[in-house]
């Protein structure tokens, strides 16, 4: 999903060009679009670089679901990336290509219009970022979480193991204090599926004493949480594509890097 800007889809090069640009600023990225070749609705090119842009733990989400879905633009050749994007202030890199990308105009359920990716020839995606990055990024969220107990997190050490191509094992240490500090230990599976989803199985919480019994109360429902509800990393972007030779490494930085196709 690439949101616009406007209460109308765009019918011509000046109005795309427009709502796209509008659309990118909420990002925050200085360059956006890079390059834009053709006469609307058909572009040799389009580039878009979201380098400098950011999502912080408030950032709503994209939208999974659409409406009013009409047919928008065909490009021979899309780029979308990143050097680095920041999530949370943690550097995230990533570049996807698309050749032969035919892209839809749509509406989410807050009528946002936004281009969904319909269907393309073939194309890749590769994203990357380092442990201390992620740990960064997962304190953040939970601290938010934690704040509405009267807790803070103060730490969070990440470390995985390679299950296969598509999954890793991890492990948590989370540090968190209220009046005095406790060590809570979280461990489970994570795998990437063919929407780049990650889905989340086999957790468990494990703290001792009363300040991580009390911690592990509320982190315990959201693990639960995550293994009713995978996080999409990019599968928004995908549309109807069909991933495949999907593999993440386990090393430093953590890195996923897929090809796709036409589903």
């Amino acid at each position: 999903m690439i949101p616009l800007a406007g209460a109308d889809f765009p019918n011509s090069n000046d109005q795309f060009r427009q709502a796209l640009d509008d659309g990118l600023k909420m990002f925050g990225a200085p360059k956006g679009i890079v390059e834009m070749t053709g006469e609307f609705p058909h572009f040799s090119v389009l580039k878009i670089d979201l380098s400098g842009g950011r999502a912080d733990a408030d950032t709503q989400p994209p939208a999974r679901h659409f409406q009013d879905q009409k047919p928008g633009v065909e490009i021979d050749r899309l780029e979308v990336s990143a050097a680095p994007f920041l999530c949370c202030d943690s550097p995230v890199i990533f570049h996807l290509t698309a050749d032969g990308a035919r892209l839809d105009f749509a509406r989410d359920s807050r009528e946002k219009i936004a281009l969904v990716v319909k269907t393309a020839r073939s194309g890749a995606i590769d994203g990357q970022i380092r442990h201390a990055d992620l740990e960064k990024v997962v304190r953040t969220v939970a601290h938010a979480e934690a704040a509405k107990h009267g807790a803070k997190i103060d730490k969070v050490v990440l470390s995985f193991t390679s299950l296969g191509p598509r999954s890793l094992g991890f492990d948590a240490k989370i540090t968190a204090s209220m009046f005095m500090s406790t060590t809570i230990r979280v461990q489970g599976w994570m795998e990437i599926d063919d929407a780049l989803n990650v889905n989340f199985s086999k957790l468990t919480c494990e703290a001792s004493g009363m300040i991580g019994t009390m911690a592990s109360g509320f982190i315990r429902p959201q693990l639960d949480k995550l293994q009713r509800q995978p996080i999409a990393l990019a599968g928004y972007l995908l549309g109807g594509l069909k991933l495949r030779d999907l593999k993440i490494e386990a090393g430093d930085p953590l890195r996923a890097q897929a090809t796709f196709a036409e589903a």
